[in-house]
């Protein structure tokens, strides 16, 4: 009787105050379904339960209960005694926030733990241990590089705490030890080395440094493209490479380590002054000293692309060859300078839009930002195409506790439908890469020139005491599973640059992708 009388009273209460019965009804769900979110992501993320069938019962168990805790305050509301309903209404808060205090709590030490949060107050030792920590965590490459993270903190650590008191050592110890994992999105960022100045350009080709672009302003007999260095400052080009400090020699490929060596031999520091010994391209031996300097207007480029952007004018262009192909170069999907990429691309593609194929010139893209290439993709693709998963070790809240990422590219605006091809080297890495996975492996494009550098990582910043470091957290997989890191992507038509191609000014790329899109008489090569 005594039940059903409660009931009773509910039922004339709630008939007597209908809006106040659907406010209650409501707070009720709400609080449910809060419960049920915080105690879902509390299990999917922070407790890195993903993948199991814990964030689901966790999120029904906690939705149960917030809801039943406040459908009883709520009852006891409207028939007392009101004590007690003001201690239910106590509990059903009390709760909630501790939950969300919870969460909240969890995650700031995720973040601390990754380095996202700055820790000014740490000692050199501390903070050195707290990126050795992070990248133990997130950094996905140490089992595919073979490298025992444990044996490298136990190199520097004593070295690290000899460096202590002294920042620039410090720093410097850093930046050698985070060089070994030989990853091109793992470095020491900030403070920066000491800048070097280009003062011309350096590839291997045909076992030597050939010369491919030398600065305008840099005065030196015989100094030009094709020719070929033989020293520096008294040592052979084999033995000055060796004295390299080793983040001047890194790189996620062997390819890319060697070509990142090469690219010093006509650089230096500001005021800095070398003796450069070369063959001039009649193969006439000279000797220059050369200093390090800024230079003193803008540089031009060499036949294989060693150039600089108009900073007046679009970074992507188009033009239409004389054959009727067009040419695209894309030289970064960096989103800098308030520049819209995607709508240049959109610009330079209509301009070609009657061109019987499409060349599209990367070979001195470093990267940038999936957005921005997989929506330019999307105008060379007629379907959607998922073209790569990425894997986190662990997962962060600033990537929603996602354990794995799809890339894919949809369709975006009129496709441009003739065939394509895509210039590459050791130059083209990280997001330009992936732009590459996307056409080739979905058959839309084929790859001319030389293998990619093979970097992918999807890095993060590492927050430090007057500096500053990043380091790859994702490994990117290809559908066949095929990592790109350490790997690349190899052109289905080699290309093989010569000296004597240098000094004569050709590009054999662009006239490999030419002469295939006017044969063409099938479907693009996988």
């Amino acid at each position: 009787m005594r039940q059903e009388s409660k009931k009773a009273r509910l039922v004339q209460w709630a008939r007597a105050n209908p809006r106040a019965a659907l406010k209650s009804s409501l707070a009720v769900l709400l609080q449910g379904t809060l419960g049920a979110a915080l105690g879902g992501v509390l299990l999917f993320g922070p407790l890195n339960l993903s993948g199991s069938a814990w964030p689901a019962a966790g999120a029904v168990a906690a939705g149960l209960a917030f809801g039943g805790v406040t459908l009883r305050q709520k009852i006891l509301a409207i028939l007392g005694p009101p004590e007690t309903a003001q201690r239910w209404r106590r509990a059903v808060n009390g709760g909630s926030a501790l939950l969300a205090a919870s969460l909240a709590l969890i995650t700031l030490v995720q973040l601390y733990l990754a380095g996202l949060i700055p820790a000014p107050f740490l000692s050199r030792a501390a903070e050195f241990n707290r990126l050795w920590q992070a990248l133990a965590i997130h950094y996905p490459y140490f089992e595919q590089k073979g490298i025992d993270w444990e044996a490298v903190r136990e190199r520097y650590a004593p070295r690290i705490a000899a460096a202590a008191g002294d920042d620039q050592a410090y720093f410097a110890l850093v930046r050698e030890m985070l060089a070994e994992l030989n990853d091109a999105h793992t470095a020491l960022v900030a403070p920066r080395p000491v800048e070097r100045y280009l003062l011309g350009f350096a590839r291997e080709i045909e076992g030597r440094a050939v010369v491919t672009w030398v600065r305008d302003d840099i005065a030196a007999p015989g100094l030009e493209r094709g020719a070929v260095v033989l020293a520096r400052d008294g040592l052979p080009v084999e033995e000055y490479l060796e004295t390299l400090a080793p983040w001047l020699r890194s790189g996620s490929t062997r390819r890319q380590q060697r070509q990142n060596a090469i690219s010093t031999l006509l650089s230096a520091a500001a005021g800095e002054s070398f003796t450069l010994e070369y063959l001039d391209p009649q193969d006439n031996r000279h000797e220059a000293v050369l200093t390090g300097a800024p230079p003193a207007a803008p540089a031009s480029g060499s036949a294989i692309n060693e150039s600089e952007s108009d900073p007046g004018g679009p970074i992507i262009t188009g033009k239409c060859l004389g054959s009727g192909i067009g040419l695209i170069e894309i030289p970064t999907f960096g989103a800098g300078k308030g520049a819209d990429l995607v709508a240049e691309f959109d610009a330079a593609l209509d301009s070609l839009r009657g061109a019987p194929g499409l060349i599209i010139d990367l070979r001195q893209n470093g990267g940038g930002s999936t957005l921005i290439s997989d929506q330019i993709a999307g105008r060379l693709l007629a379907e959607p195409f998922v073209y790569g998963k990425e894997y986190f070790t662990v997962p962060l809240p600033v990537r929603g506790w996602a354990r794995t990422y799809h890339y894919r590219v949809k369709p975006r605006g009129e496709t441009y439908t003739g065939p394509v091809a895509l210039l590459t080297d050791v130059f083209t890495m990280s997001t330009a890469e992936n732009f590459v996975v996307a056409l080739k492996d979905a058959g839309r494009a084929v790859l001319v020139g030389r293998p990619t550098a093979g970097s992918s990582g999807n890095p993060l910043y590492f927050s430090m005491r007057g500096g500053g470091a990043r380091f790859s957290t994702g490994d990117f997989r290809r559908n066949d599973g095929t990592p790109l890191e350490g790997v690349g992507l190899h052109p289905h038509i080699p290309v093989e640059l010569t000296r004597e191609g240098v000094i004569r000014g050709e590009d054999p790329d662009i006239t490999a992708a030419e002469n295939y899109l006017l044969t063409r008489n099938g479907d693009t090569a996988r």
